[in-house]
């Protein structure tokens, strides 16, 4: 007869990871009926700020009046749709910070962004720039930024994960 504090006391470690990876494994969001492979919560609001811990965040922004935010997650994807938003007048700061998982930035096409990050391990891809390997930064700064009266400043950060921003169109 086996004593259950006594497998609890000899094995709790191999228990937690267990537990642990139960916890990666088991889907939070149920699977969308849709056509599209990923879905994503619509949202109108001027300003995101969304934060995942073992999940994913899809989000399609479109406001008429984008103020910027910031997106977080751990162990979890982010996918931002911004192609069908419009930037407020004046400068505006996305922060997008991942560990342990990819991102993707889909803007407008011809925006005035901005954009700067860094990788500690993973690849980057930006408006067509790519850049990867251990510790890599990237900055790209579009044409129409400094004179356009509307202007989105993207900072990333990724851990352990790829990102990529993309134009839409």
């Amino acid at each position: 007869i086996v004593e259950i504090k006594d497998v609890i006391s000899d094995y709790w470690p191999l228990i937690l990871i267990l537990w642990g990876v139960s916890i990666l494994l088991r889907k939070r969001h149920p699977e969308s009926t849709t056509d599209s492979a990923e879905a994503f919560n619509q949202t109108e609001g001027e300003i995101v700020h969304q934060s995942e811990v073992f999940g994913d965040i899809s989000l399609a922004i479109t406001s008429k009046n984008f103020k910027g935010g910031s997106i977080s997650t751990v162990f979890g994807n982010s996918n931002l749709d911004l192609s069908k938003t419009i930037i407020a007048d004046g400068e505006y700061e996305l922060r997008v910070h991942g560990i342990f998982g990819d991102s993707i930035i889909t803007l407008p096409k011809d925006s005035p962004v901005f954009i700067s990050g860094s990788s500690l391990f993973g690849d980057m891809m930006v408006l067509g720039q790519q850049k990867g390997g251990f510790s890599s930064d990237i900055s790209l700064k579009t044409e129409q930024y400094e004179s356009s009266p509307k202007r989105l400043k993207i900072t990333f950060s990724k851990v352990f994960g790829d990102m990529k921003v993309l134009t839409h169109g």
